[in-house]
């Protein structure tokens, strides 16, 4: 009886494996991600498969879980795993979620370090925050205090580090110490973001540039003479928004293709696209866009008040006193 049961055994596992084998063969391609054995099928339906970032796979489900979206030209998981774990993202992002809500994305480093906001602005004002916004500390400035060489117009994150972009390009590892780079052109930046493996900027008479790792930078092709104050990434492009109202947009941040005019405001991505920040209705377009989603939480600068919330929807604000902030962004740093 007992060989007997160790046939069975035997029987059922090769009947999951041929099924397994036959959906993956249906679905055109492998099974990405660690599928449970036999043993632990049994446990029932398992977890959703998870978001790929750029051009990987996202890890197996579960039997009855969804297929993971693919982020940036990966491809999504296939739901066929038995009581498997759900596939892994990069960071959390408010780029592409359902309603603007959080998704993962490889913007802000892989979730295992320490989940920091970092705030830029006047006289190269930098402020950083590892609880999740409720306290700020290593408040820095580099001089001056009005729309001079100094100020700092936008922050970002990748590369496992912060990049602030003015006139001077600094950057940091984790909101505290920071080292200045060579700006390749004599024109301020505007906005920078990260996104398809590069950090892309836009700022004054046309000036753009971009960077692999955010310390050597690259000075792009033109963009006519309009000034941009804003950058959104989202949808595998940068979108730069002008003085002049015009929207350009770019795959790789060195060449820009002028799209429609007519806007009002900063430009963010409200998903599932593009808008002025004044119409975009989730948290993303609060304060003008000036707004940066991490770790479940919320924060939005307006001035020297930093607001942050958990649901995006109730508010708490500090006033952290001194030279205006204008923008903020969120990573992981170790």
């Amino acid at each position: 009886m007992r060989q007997l049961a160790r046939g069975c055994g035997r029987f059922r596992a090769c009947l999951l494996a041929t099924t397994i084998a036959t959906l993956a063969s249906a679905c055109g391609g492998q099974v990405s991600g660690d599928v449970e054995s036999p043993e632990d099928a049994d446990s029932g339906a398992g977890d959703e498969g998870g978001s790929g970032p750029a051009g990987a796979s996202g890890a197996a489900g579960g039997v009855g879980g969804q297929a993971g979206a693919a982020q940036s030209g990966g491809s999504g998981g296939v739901a066929v795993g038995g009581g498997g774990a759900g596939g892994g993202g990069g960071a959390f992002s408010p780029d592409a979620g359902a309603g603007g809500m959080a998704v993962v994305m490889p913007d802000a480093g892989t979730p295992t370090g320490t989940p920091t906001f970092v705030a830029v602005g006047y006289a190269g004002r930098r402020i950083r925050s590892t609880d999740l916004g409720k306290t700020w500390t290593d408040d820095q400035r580099l001089g001056g205090g009005g729309d001079d060489e100094f100020l700092l117009r936008g922050v970002g994150f990748g590369a496992g580090r912060f990049v602030a972009t003015g006139w001077k390009i600094l950057s940091s590892p984790d909101g505290k110490t920071w080292t200045e780079h060579k700006n390749p052109n004599n024109q301020w930046l505007g906005g920078v973001k990260w996104g398809n493996n590069r950090f892309g900027a836009a700022g004054g008479f046309g000036y753009s540039a971009y960077s692999l790792d955010g310390v050597a930078w690259t000075a792009a092709k033109g963009r006519a003479t309009e000034a941009a104050r804003s950058v959104a990434f989202g949808d595998g492009k940068f979108m730069a928004a002008t003085d002049n109202g015009n929207w350009w947009s770019s795959t790789d941040g060195n060449t820009w293709t002028r799209g429609e005019g007519g806007h009002n405001s900063r430009v963010v991505f409200c998903n599932p696209t593009f808008t002025d920040a004044s119409a975009c209705k989730t948290p993303a377009g609060r304060n003008e866009g000036r707004t940066a989603f991490g770790a479940g939480v919320w924060v939005s600068i307006r001035g020297s008040t930093i607001e942050r919330s958990e649901n995006g929807t109730t508010w708490t604000s500090v006033n952290v006193g001194g030279s205006g902030l204008e923008d903020v962004a969120f990573g992981y740093v170790n």
